[in-house]
């Protein structure tokens, strides 16, 4: 849709919007330092596009992330979501937010990631999220099911990813499982999480693990593949 169109169909539901909601479009070309291309698409994807269900905060897409959004994908958003969201005044850091036909993307209550993300929805991927933030640099391949739990962060460089995309002639190789992360976790920095892998409740995950099997709630894991190494943590972000 052009930007002309979506000032016309904007002005033809001029009497549906609130004044929350021109007051979030003023914060948004602020928060946007003023980039008109950014708050078009801003005002397209949470008052005119179809596939996006806004129930309750808004979706923030920042100006240097590629964004590609198939017509046949959903987005539900139950609370802010932040994409790309820069570091520090100035930065040129790129992202990708990526969904393809048929993905969908759920946001319960609130998510933000940092610039530098690569977010892909592959086909028929689901991912859902409860509250999460996220460094520069966080990678997500959805082909299968990702669920996030509430108060999930992750460092710098984290890797989550159901499917892999390619095919190796051993038995029992996951191209793709759904992947569950419970509650208040910490991904450390470097971290990648594979197919089929659950994380517990309160777990830690340390730099530069590898999880390639299930970690269990209020432990602290570490190593390549990833062992746990204390039980009964607790931590504090």
């Amino acid at each position: 849709m052009q930007q002309k169109d979506i000032l016309e169909e904007l002005l033809i539901n001029k009497y549906a919007m609130k004044i929350a909601d021109i007051k979030t479009i003023i914060f948004a070309f602020r928060l946007y330092r003023y980039n008109l291309y950014a708050t078009i698409r801003f005002i397209n994807m949470n008052f005119i596009q179809k596939n996006i269900h806004r129930k309750g905060g808004y979706i923030f897409i920042f100006p240097r992330v590629n964004c590609q959004i198939h017509q046949d994908a959903t987005i539900e958003v139950f609370g802010n979501t932040f994409i790309g969201l820069p570091t520090v005044k100035g930065s040129n850091i790129n992202s990708s937010f990526i969904m393809k036909e048929k993905s969908k993307l759920v946001v319960n209550k609130k998510c933000e990631l940092l610039e530098g993300c690569d977010i892909q929805l592959h086909r028929n991927g689901l991912l859902v999220i409860d509250s999460f933030h996220s460094n520069i640099d966080l990678e997500i391949s959805c082909g299968d099911n990702i669920k996030i739990g509430n108060e999930v962060t992750a460092g710098r460089h984290v890797r989550i990813k159901d499917f892999n995309g390619h095919n190796v002639s051993y038995e029992g190789y996951p191209t793709s499982a759904p992947i569950s992360i419970g509650n208040h976790i910490w991904l450390c920095t470097g971290s990648c999480i594979n197919p089929g892998v659950s994380i517990g409740n309160g777990a830690v995950v340390a730099d530069n693990a590898n999880v390639i099997s299930n970690i269990d709630p209020h432990t602290f894991n570490q190593g390549n593949p990833s062992q746990k190494i204390k039980s009964n943590i607790v931590f504090t972000i």
